[in-house]
């Protein structure tokens, strides 16, 4: 079965290495054998691919760059009037989250 990667935060843990924490992990999955196939970004996680000071905005953008697709929730972006700054990945929606979460085996982060 095919993997994605589940964003829902802007960190992995809790804390102040949090955020760089998140980076490392994400940078990591270019070096593993099976990459996940999308990287899905829903609540405050969409501010990675939206905002480039962010620290895990570089990690994503090298995941996408090595051919994982990035999705980021149409409606988070939408709540945090960051649609128009999209500059990693594409606009998804519910439905097409859904049913990439029902095929796939989820890594949550």
């Amino acid at each position: 079965m095919n993997s994605l990667i589940y964003l829902n935060e802007l960190r992995a843990g809790s804390g102040e290495v949090g955020e760089a924490l998140l980076a490392k992990f994400l940078l990591a999955f270019l070096q593993a054998e099976n990459k996940p196939e999308y990287v899905i970004c829903v609540n405050e996680a969409v501010r990675l691919s939206t905002e480039r000071g962010r620290v895990g905005y570089a990690a994503l953008k090298e995941l996408e760059h090595a051919g994982l697709k990035v999705l980021s929730c149409g409606t988070c972006l939408e709540a945090y009037k960051l649609t128009d700054k999209l500059s990693i990945g594409v606009i998804s929606n519910a439905v097409e989250i859904a049913n990439l979460l029902s095929s796939h085996k989820q890594i949550t982060l």
